[in-house]
């Protein structure tokens, strides 16, 4: 497919791009071409994988991973609402059960490798070629899956092609700039200093916590997944279930970005905490716990506590924990990084209705505390509409 001197192919697997022109296109970022490796690794049937690449006089100006999943557009609710549709889909188990093409990635927050020069001819062939692959499959929702505000200069070109821009639930970070972890918690509220350091002085005053660090997990492999199941029945938002092949193929394509934070109790696993590392920055990716003595020794912050402590040792200067427990993870010295959705359904009336959906699924609207930042005004309002912080 042509435009100008803009020519697009479309693969089936990373496999068939040169990992030097992958590496040429996009950021050097932990989500890398290994953990695309990773992630048709372990989930050989559940998704089917494209990627767009768009050459100019053969060298390669932008590249976009895609795959075709089902999609519960209920997946994101909470609430009362979502309380209704589960009550309707034990009736109707596919209702709201949508097939959609997406650009970016199933795991991770969507990455582009784009240039910066002609990125509105760049943006129509893309649209171009990826209209004609949901029509192959016989797909009318397109969409963009949570990217960034440093990606929205290219993705905005897409509105003229009948895109809505839409709200999805921020990521968070941290800022590390901290000489201990002292220092750390000297730069939060007094409540939520008080808090963790009683926290923290009832896990140590107690039998002693082994934690290791190591980037691969070996013959823990099996109590590992099962942490994580613990933990995904315990959200209120779940996405795809991870098979425990993913935690073993992660060590295995990406030993130096992955790093295995292992919590013991006399000698027993009780808690996992899975972080990709690269170019000074740590992304929390997976964590698990034991519940029947996670709350005994406050697992959770003190998950934060080891990988606070491990960025500070290390050198690590962003340290982000993804999309849930937002209130906690305010508290605890993170801000807010905006994430975006782009939509359309191929059919053009359906897609006016489209636009009004996604005013009506605004995270905000779900999210008690995402709500209440934007009613109360905790945060000076931006183009978000949440006060939230961008990268």
């Amino acid at each position: 497919m042509q435009s100008s001197e803009l020519t697009a192919t479309t693969y089936r697997s990373v496999d068939e791009i040169a990992p030097t022109e992958w590496a040429s296109i996009f950021p050097p970022v932990a989500e890398n071409y290994h953990f695309y490796k990773v992630i048709e690794a372990a989930f050989p049937n559940k998704y089917k994988f494209y990627y767009v690449a768009i050459r100019k006089n053969s060298s390669i100006v932008c590249l976009v991973p895609a795959f075709v999943t089902e999609f519960a557009i209920d997946t994101t609710i909470k609430g009362p609402l979502k309380d209704f549709t589960l009550k309707l889909k034990k009736k109707f188990p596919h209702f709201l059960d949508l097939k959609i093409f997406i650009c970016g990635s199933p795991l991770s927050s969507g990455k582009l490798g784009v240039i910066d020069q002609d990125q509105p001819e760049i943006a129509k062939v893309l649209n171009k070629t990826i209209s004609s692959l949901a029509k192959l499959e016989k797909i009318n929702i397109l969409a963009f899956k949570d990217f960034y505000e440093t990606d929205t200069k290219f993705l905005d070109h897409l509105l003229a092609y009948n895109f809505h821009k839409m709200h999805s639930f921020p990521s968070v970070k941290l800022k590390i700039c901290f000489k201990s972890f002292d220092d750390y918690l000297a730069s939060l509220g007094k409540s939520t200093r008080k808090s963790l350091k009683k926290k923290f002085k009832k896990i140590d005053s107690q039998p002693l916590l082994e934690v290791e660090v190591r980037n691969n997990i070996g013959e823990l492999a099996n109590e590992v997944h099962q942490l994580y199941l613990n933990t995904l029945k315990k959200s209120e938002i779940q996405f795809e279930v991870l098979p425990q092949s993913f935690f073993e193929q992660i060590a295995i394509h990406m030993p130096a970005e992955t790093k295995f934070f292992l919590w013991k109790l006399n000698g027993r696993l009780v808690a996992f905490d899975l972080c990709l590392v690269s170019n000074h920055r740590v992304i929390d990716e997976y964590i698990g716990l034991d519940y029947a003595v996670a709350y005994q020794y406050h697992l959770y912050f003190d998950t934060y506590r080891i990988v606070i402590r491990w960025c500070i040792e290390n050198g690590v200067q962003s340290y982000e924990a993804g999309d849930a427990n937002y209130e906690t993870k305010k508290r605890l010295g993170f801000t807010f990084v905006s994430q975006y959705i782009y939509a359309k359904h191929r059919n053009p009336i359906v897609n006016i209705f489209l636009g009004f959906l996604g005013l009506i699924i605004r995270p905000e609207n779900f999210d008690p505390f995402l709500k209440s930042m934007k009613t109360h005004g905790s945060h000076k309002e931006t183009s978000t509409g949440l006060g939230i912080a961008h990268v």
